[in-house]
């Protein structure tokens, strides 16, 4: 697994995973100088999953599905002024429908403090 911090400001934070497993990302892995955001929405999505068969990419939070993710792509949700807020208070489960299926996701978030 290799994930890379792109950027963590105080309003911001974008990560970028590249993996073949489940990973997920919690409220305090996005600190900064103390300070934990009290929930954090997804201004955009950027994704490329091995196309083999069926395979796509979950996102989930709190067991809710909030993404499902095929082939490549990307949405940027604040270019239509808005953001996927739901259950941004709960972390961010990323998962391949098949553990060992490779993909790679940039997720930029936003910070509620």
């Amino acid at each position: 697994m290799a994930t890379h911090v792109i950027k963590n400001t105080t309003s911001n934070y974008t990560v970028k995973v590249m993996n073949e497993n489940s990973y997920t990302l919690t409220l305090s892995d996005t600190t900064l100088d103390g300070i934990t955001p009290t929930g954090l929405v997804i201004n955009a999505a950027f994704w490329s999953v091995s196309s083999s068969g069926n395979e796509h990419l979950e996102i989930t939070r709190n067991s809710i599905e909030v993404m499902d993710l095929h082939g490549n792509g990307f949405m940027d949700f604040t270019d239509h002024g808005m953001v996927l807020s739901e259950q941004s208070t709960q972390s961010i489960v990323i998962a391949p429908t098949n553990s060992g299926h490779h993909y790679s996701l940039i997720l930029s978030l936003g910070k509620v403090i």
